[in-house]
């Protein structure tokens, strides 16, 4: 068996695991760790015959299967080309980035190029991931709270951080006291141009859509994948809900003289703009 793991991760293991571990003269196979390969990961697992300890670590198990892929988890916020090829040596070949980058085409073709290089130099298929439709605000400050308060609950059946009252005091607040929430989501524009745009030249491999945990969030992936795959321009749900009434949103900004310069395109896609205003004051309002 040959596999490759993060050296942080092996190390925590072996530490859970030999706890229990001491001198047994008289079975002298407990005082060993047992190596195994269960449900695609390597299970590390001691006893002394009173409890047990099974501990499981993600690595690229290359022989027995060869084609697996271990990917990193969100929360390591991969934002630069050296990250990803450090990931790489590491193991790992589906790599997820900060989706904030998919405002950052510079460093995406950055990125690219390092994937590329990994992809010669290791001779391995390396795939790049980034979040399509997470419904979180840009350079949010709190989201790894989230994630994290997600990924290590010890009962998975319990609710998610949205699902909590704790929750009330960041993002259902902000949706309601901040005009610009919608525009301030990182997603991917609702275009289907740009989607495409973000695999053919941007390097995106995957796009990963939500609704795991959450049902309505769901259906609103499983209907963009669908208008994706029917070639429609425009592919997600919500989209006209926020572009049309821009203009009732900023009236509070502008004379009623020259609310009446605003005027949208036939697609909702763009609105022409003729009246003077404070355009950063507006959005950020």
């Amino acid at each position: 068996m040959h596999i490759i793991c993060l050296q942080e991760n092996l190390k925590q293991a072996l530490n859970i695991t030999e706890k229990i571990i001491g001198r047994n003269l008289t079975l002298p196979i407990l005082n060993n760790i047992l190596l195994s390969i269960e449900n695609n990961k390597l299970k590390i697992s001691s006893t002394n015959l009173e409890i047990g300890i099974n501990h499981w670590v993600s690595g690229k198990i290359q022989k027995k299967f060869p084609d697996l892929y271990i990917k990193n988890t969100i929360l390591r916020n991969v934002q630069r080309p050296n990250e990803l090829v450090e990931l790489v040596k590491a193991g790992f070949s589906y790599i997820n980035l900060d989706r904030d980058l998919m405002r950052d085409t510079q460093t995406l073709l950055k990125i690219k190029e390092a994937k590329e290089y990994c992809i010669k130099k290791y001779n391995r298929d390396i795939k790049v991931s980034i979040l399509a439709n997470e419904g979180c605000w840009g350079n949010c400050v709190v989201q790894d709270e989230h994630f994290q308060y997600n990924s290590s609950r010890s009962d998975f059946s319990t609710p998610t951080y949205f699902m909590t009252n704790l929750s009330k005091y960041t993002c259902p607040k902000w949706e309601l006291e901040d005009n610009a929430f919608e525009l301030k989501k990182a997603n991917m524009p609702p275009w289907r141009d740009d989607w495409v745009e973000m695999h053919e030249k941007y390097g995106i491999d995957v796009f990963k859509m939500h609704g795991r945990e959450h049902i309505p969030r769901m259906f609103e992936s499983m209907s963009i994948i669908r208008k994706f795959a029917k070639g429609y321009d425009i592919v997600s749900d919500n989209f006209e809900e926020y572009i049309k009434p821009l203009s009732d949103r900023w009236t509070k900004f502008w004379p009623e003289k020259d609310r009446k310069l605003i005027s949208h395109s036939n697609d909702y896609g763009y609105f022409n703009l003729k009246a003077k205003c404070n355009w950063k004051f507006a959005i950020e309002n």
